[in-house]
């Protein structure tokens, strides 16, 4: 893996496991697991759906 190729990941090379600890815990650290809406995420999402003429927009974190 090669940070200057651009496809590089810091999480390439770990399990699915850790993969998964560590978008929770960063996700948990950005306090983006609270219930509620994030006022920039809410705009992100209706714009979305405005440009794409579409009901509905969902935002997901993986």
């Amino acid at each position: 893996m090669n940070p200057e190729n651009g496809l590089f990941c810091r999480l390439d090379g770990l399990t699915p496991t850790a993969r998964e600890q560590q978008r929770t815990h960063a996700l948990l650290k950005l306090g983006l697991l609270e219930a509620g809406s994030v006022t920039i995420f809410e705009e992100a999402t209706q714009t979305a759906a405005h440009v794409l003429n579409v009901p509905i927009c969902i935002l997901g974190f993986f």
